[in-house]
């Protein structure tokens, strides 16, 4: 949204199991569910706690931290609080060397 780009996530566990066992490593996987609500009380502590992850993608200038405040106040409980509910699997992938 920040950016104007199309959101492209980083890759698949499956693709760096697959390129080891291509080198003859038998990896072990483990994965994992989560489902965890982050409340943020004001629209300023989101955008200050959120900032430190945009700043991985692109330069948070004054109109980059201009569109996180749109994007949480467009979003915002009645009583100015924010909820970024996160859903997702987590791995890890290890092996015997």
């Amino acid at each position: 949204m920040i950016t104007g780009e199309e959101f492209k996530p980083p890759g698949n566990y499956l693709n760096i199991v697959t390129k080891l066992y291509d080198y003859g490593i038998y990896a072990n996987l483990e994965t994992w569910k989560f489902d965890v609500e982050k409340k943020y009380q004001t629209m300023e502590e989101a955008v200050e706690i959120r900032k430190p992850n945009l700043a991985c993608y692109t330069n948070v200038a004054e109109w980059a931290e201009e569109k996180l405040r749109q994007f949480y106040r467009s979003r915002m409980n009645p009583d100015g609080s924010y909820v970024f509910s996160i859903k997702g699997v987590a791995c890890m992938i290890w092996w015997h060397v």
